[in-house]
């Protein structure tokens, strides 16, 4: 439902690292999930939103590099 590239964070993923590293200490195999800029559920017709129950996936090219 929802797709789109790194490139297209407000942020990078070193400042995100950066500024979540403040509150929390990450360790190998720790995933950063942060939704997609344009992918907005309730900019949808109908508006979509995650619901109690609601099993979901993420997948990542070229994780880790």
């Amino acid at each position: 439902m929802q797709s789109s590239p790194v490139s297209d964070l407000i942020f990078s993923i070193a400042e995100l690292i950066s500024y979540l590293s403040r509150w929390y200490t990450f360790l190998p195999g720790d995933v950063i999930l942060t939704g997609t800029p344009s992918g907005v559920g309730i900019g949808r017709k109908p508006p979509v939103f995650i619901k109690k129950g609601i099993l979901w996936k993420s997948r990542s090219i070229a994780l880790g590099l």
